[in-house]
């Protein structure tokens, strides 16, 4: 029952605000494979699957938003939100994924750098494995850096919450860097408190905004 109810509430919305069933189906594409797959050997698997679990629910959210601009230009920064909001996931949570046998940095890249799955279980970090997750977090910051631009697009009553999801993510590299890309030791966190400021600051901007 509960399950209709939030299927109704789904489907309900997505007539409401226009939300592509494609969007959505991409979500579930991307969750049912998480079951199935928990390695990525290159890059562009990784972009795919990042693609589903997290840009595809941004362009969902995205239509009950509201928007201003060219429709793929505003969902093509949508999706690198969503890569970079995910790739950022990843570096934070390699020792949590790999407890969970799952991998999800890419095969080529911890050839690349000549690391091991074995070192990604050993805490502190090597260097080897902080020099893999500095590139990959550069990586996310390529994303970021045109993902952020989608708060421009959003209309106003709706502006904080990609102001504040970007905000907090990279508030999150911020804190991964400073600490020399070593994840291994202990999860890396924001505290409470950074992220309401962040979260505050980012309606601030969202209402004061044009």
């Amino acid at each position: 029952p509960e399950l209709d109810l939030l299927l109704q509430a789904l489907a309900d919305a997505s007539a409401r605000f226009g939300v592509r069933r494609e969007d959505l189906d991409l979500v579930a594409t991307g969750c049912e494979q998480d079951l199935r797959v928990a390695r990525y050997d290159t890059f562009e698997e990784l972009h795919g699957y990042c693609y589903q679990v997290a840009s595809a629910v941004g362009l969902a959210c995205l239509e009950v938003f509201g928007y201003r601009g060219e429709r793929e230009l505003v969902r093509s920064l949508a999706v690198d939100l969503g890569i970079a909001m995910q790739l950022t996931n990843i570096v934070r949570d390699v020792r949590e994924d790999f407890e969970r046998d799952r991998v999800y940095l890419p095969r080529e890249d911890l050839e690349r750098f000549g690391v091991s799955e074995a070192e990604l279980a050993h805490a502190p970090a090597s260097p080897r494995v902080r020099e893999l997750l500095a590139f990959e977090a550069r990586r996310a910051r390529c994303y970021f850096a045109r993902g952020r631009r989608l708060a421009e697009h959003v209309l106003r009553d709706a502006r904080a919450c990609p102001l504040a999801l970007a905000a907090i993510y990279e508030r999150l590299l911020d804190r991964i860097e400073s600490r020399d890309y070593d994840v291994l030791a202990e999860r890396v966190t924001l505290p409470a408190g950074r992220k309401l400021g962040l979260l505050a600051l980012s309606l601030a901007r969202g209402l004061l905004g044009p």
